[in-house]
């Protein structure tokens, strides 16, 4: 058993995420705002404009990049925005999408590019910060 007293805020959101997404797997970011840590005021991105989630701490950031960073996890977009709206919570801002070679579009005005943590291999992986 690991022994959390010595860990950073970064590491037990690094470990909590995780077992979250090995859980189950397909996992979105309104599903972790409750987690100890995560809330804040950043926002993680993908590119200028792309938001991927709001109203994040820098720590909660850092896992997840870490995470990807790692191969410990992967990012996917749903198949539906409805997942986020079943998790209670989407962001108010006009979807973005992907071009032709699977990166994220690049816009003038924020635009909200919603994602799911899964683990590696998971159908539909497109996406690696």
């Amino acid at each position: 058993m690991k022994n959390t007293d010595n860990l950073t805020v970064t590491d037990k959101l690094k470990d909590a995420i995780f077992a979250r997404v090995k859980q189950f797997n397909y996992v979105s970011f309104a599903e972790l705002r409750d987690f100890e840590g995560f809330a804040g005021d950043s926002m993680m991105t993908a590119g200028e404009n792309v938001i991927l989630w709001e109203n994040m701490s820098k720590e909660a950031i850092d896992a997840v990049t870490s995470l990807v960073a790692e191969e410990k996890i992967s990012m996917i977009p749903p198949s539906s925005i409805l997942i986020y709206a079943l998790d209670g919570l989407t962001l108010k801002l006009p979807l973005a999408t992907f071009d032709a070679k699977g990166k994220p579009k690049q816009y003038k005005k924020p635009r909200w590019l919603p994602m799911l943590l899964v683990l590696p291999g998971s159908k539909n992986e497109v996406v690696k910060l």
